[in-house]
């Protein structure tokens, strides 16, 4: 009998037992807390070390099992669900802090360390990591790379990838590779780790990551730019993006998504649009920056403009950044769908959002073109057609191909009839993504290189790989 089918038939693998010992845990009620979008994964492996989480994925690879990696299970709540589970392999213990060189503005922790415990680490050598992902305070550092999951302080410093210098990955044939480096400029060696950004886990585990960090400002404060029009606030914002402010991050919020941040309730009112723009540096620079956006949100119609000084920014940003699909949406109860497109064609991403959900509360990043749509599953009961398809799918589809930008399905319930009608009969393959040119061949190529056996998430990302 082929151990394969020793896997299938027991609710454990003998292989990993071996490996990993009292940190393989088969339980039923144990493996329940480690379901991936409803399904309940037969094992999950819990190494306390790379040398361990190497030999997981050695040993689940011998196999034939499926593996899905988990950080803290915030993004658990995936579209489309996985067809099968076998081991999950839980990076929770990989949260070390290796080394912080504070002079050299880089970090190196394990890929499962906590935002934030890196955050406070960070900050108290006056720093941080310039990422404000959602879920901080429970997402994992390995999670947030393999996720993408950057905000919208990638105005000011640029993508994620730009940020992880080196990783350690474990591949699933069991070896354990150093990419990269732990100094800011090096040119030894490929890249290799900026394939993990954006992987989702389909093509190693990130077991250890070295970080580029950037100094905390002297002082902070956010400029709210209250207005009636998506399209007006957007004009501004991105007028401000390319002016010599130099904001940090710029972001746009419906009435509703206000409401869920304490620090905007008294500036939001039905209908209206919050432009949120953050800005920082030395107390002269930033009443220069703000002065100057003061009479700009003014001078384009803005119905007021408030300013949240230093003592309430940290606070309000932490609430701000949770707004992209974050902690305040029960991945139960919303659908979120981010959509990508030029920032110049924001507005237009806006109203296609409102017309096609219009209970959808909606967030932007006007300066990245970055729209996401938080869709209550109780408002998009729509019975399918006599052919079986949605009545929006194919519209989607067209609309978005033929304007050249692209939505993706982040989270939602994995037993809604409503997620299945909304993207399953669209013409784009799982995670049910719709892109003008999604580069499925080569990440199919690099897919077959590093993980041939498809241990790793098989048909996670676009296209089924």
């Amino acid at each position: 009998m082929k151990r394969t089918k020793v896997l299938r038939s027991i609710p454990f693998d003998l292989s990993l037992r071996d490996a990993l010992g009292e940190r393989l845990r088969v339980l039923p009620d144990d493996c329940a807390r480690y379901r991936v979008s409803g399904v309940t994964p037969k094992s999950v492996a819990l190494p306390r070390d790379a040398k361990e989480t190497a030999l997981a994925l050695e040993a689940a690879t011998a196999e034939g099992a499926i593996v899905v990696v988990r950080g803290a299970g915030t993004k658990s709540h995936r579209l489309p669900p996985p067809r099968t589970v076998d081991v999950v392999v839980d990076t929770s213990s990989l949260d070390a802090v290796v080394e912080h060189a504070a002079e050299d503005l880089t970090i190196t922790v394990g890929g499962g360390t906590p935002l934030v415990k890196l955050e406070s680490v960070l900050r108290a050598r006056g720093q941080f990591w310039p990422c404000d992902a959602p879920f901080a305070a429970s997402a994992t550092v390995g999670g947030t790379i393999a996720s993408n999951a950057h905000g919208a302080l990638r105005l000011r410093y640029g993508a994620l990838r730009e940020h992880v210098l080196g990783a350690q990955i474990a591949t699933p044939d069991g070896a354990l590779v150093r990419t990269g480096a732990r100094v800011v400029k090096s040119v030894a060696g490929y890249d290799s780790h900026k394939l993990m950004t954006g992987s989702f886990g389909t093509l190693g585990v990130i077991v250890e990551a070295t970080l580029k960090v950037a100094p905390l400002a002297e002082t902070e404060n956010i400029v709210v730019g209250r207005f009636r029009s998506a399209v007006t606030a957007s004009a501004i914002a991105r007028a401000v993006a390319a002016s010599p402010l130099f904001p940090l991050a710029i972001v746009l919020v419906d009435d509703a998504c206000a409401r869920r941040v304490g620090a905007l309730l008294a500036h939001a009112s039905t209908g209206s649009w919050l432009l949120l723009v953050r800005c920082g540096g030395n107390r002269r620079s930033l009443a220069r920056q703000v002065s100057d956006l003061t009479k700009a949100c003014e001078a384009t119609g803005a119905d007021s403009v408030n300013v949240l000084d230093h003592a309430a920014t940290p606070r309000a940003w932490s609430d701000i950044r949770e707004l992209t699909g974050g902690a305040p949406y029960d991945a139960e109860r919303f659908i979120v769908v981010k959509t990508t497109s030029l920032p110049t064609d924001t507005p237009a991403a806006i109203a296609d959002s409102r017309n096609r959900w219009p209970a959808a509360e909606l967030s932007a990043q006007p300066g990245s073109g970055v729209v996401y749509a938080h869709i209550p599953v109780s408002d998009l009961g729509q019975p399918a057609d006599p052919n079986g398809e949605a009545p929006h799918v194919e519209p989607l589809t067209r609309a978005y191909r033929r304007a050249g930008w692209s939505a993706t399905i982040l989270s939602g319930p994995a037993a809604s009839s409503t997620a299945s009608q909304l993207f399953l009969h669209a013409a784009a393959p799982p995670p049910y993504v719709t892109a003008p040119s999604a580069p499925t061949r080569l990440f199919r190529a690099v897919k077959a290189a590093l993980d041939p056996a498809g241990t790793l998430d098989p048909g996670r990302q676009p296209g089924g790989v």
